[in-house]
């Protein structure tokens, strides 16, 4: 039992040491595609200016988008599923060239099926629905606004989760942990396609990195290992919403970015109450000792 402990510890050692590797190599801008200046998670999606016809596909999804969002945020799933399936069709018919990475259009069209998945359902959860709808609002958005993506509004809510479970750990609060880990984790999976498409799989790798650790460290209750990986997760968190490198052209500028309303804040922070689930991220699966069982661990790439 001794040794087995003695190695899930030096696991997340490892880990959090990698995180910070990471975190250095992207703060020195030495990470694949980075410039001198650089934010290694610079923008990857856009090398030139979109098409009338790609502008005009994107604004026509993101406004099927918003009204998915809207329509499951005020519980009328059946003109969520008409939005969303509208959302589809119109994903199918974009033309990605110059606009987005293979890896930002395999997320986009990831956050689409989970959302059709969610509404779909024998029994469709409202709470999971208006995450999943939500996902899908914000790879969309981060397709078509690319300046000032909404994804970015999350980032005092993982900010929060992490201090909450710094202090859990501190004070070897199981419950409390395991609380500010599933508000982690639902706000982490909401942006992750967004992130992807933004950003690039480099970020998404990152953010999958950061969720691996805190899970793992939670899962175990080294509060030692999470307690020092902390700083390393919030050096990492801060690179990935730097926004010093913005040579990437906007799909839907000159215009103006329309207005975000404030209720769009309360209402990401309000539904992320759900509890935490235990499944195995690739990452974590990988180190350990003893299988999973029948776990599943999901393959995403970064």
């Amino acid at each position: 039992m001794e040794t087995s402990r003695r190695r899930r510890v030096r696991g997340r050692r490892l880990l959090c040491g990698a995180l910070a590797a990471f975190a250095l190599l992207a703060g020195t801008g030495c990470a694949a595609g980075g410039d001198g200046a650089g934010d290694a998670f610079a923008d990857r999606g856009a090398a030139a200016a979109p098409t009338e016809a790609q502008r005009d596909t994107m604004r026509r999804m993101d406004e099927a988008a918003e009204k998915a969002f809207q329509s499951a945020k005020n519980r009328d799933l059946e003109a969520a599923r008409t939005y969303v399936a509208q959302l589809s069709v119109l994903s199918t018919k974009m033309a990605y060239d110059g606009v987005a990475t293979a890896e930002g259009m395999g997320a986009l069209a990831e956050s689409i099926l989970d959302a059709m998945r969610a509404l779909n359902s024998i029994s469709p959860d409202e709470r999971t629905v208006l995450q999943k709808v939500a996902g899908a609002r914000l790879a969309v958005d981060a397709l078509a606004h690319r300046e000032q993506p909404m994804w970015k509004e999350l980032r005092q809510g993982l900010e929060e989760s992490l201090a909450a479970l710094e202090a859990a750990a501190r004070s070897g609060d199981d419950p409390a942990a395991s609380r500010a880990l599933a508000l982690w984790r639902n706000h982490a999976g909401m942006i992750r396609p967004a992130v992807v498409i933004g950003k690039g799989a480099e970020a998404g790798g990152m953010l999958d990195s950061m969720t691996a650790f805190l899970t793992s460290s939670v899962r175990a209750a080294d509060w030692r290992g999470l307690r020092e990986g902390v700083p390393s997760v919030r050096s990492a968190l801060a690179e990935l919403f730097e926004e010093r490198h913005r040579d990437a052209a906007a799909p839907l500028a000159p215009t103006a970015e329309p207005p975000r309303p404030a209720l769009w804040s309360l209402v990401l922070g309000g539904f992320i109450v759900a509890a935490l689930t235990y499944a195995g991220w690739k990452k974590y699966k990988a180190e350990q000792a003893v299988p999973l069982g029948g776990r599943r661990t999901p393959t995403r790439r970064p």
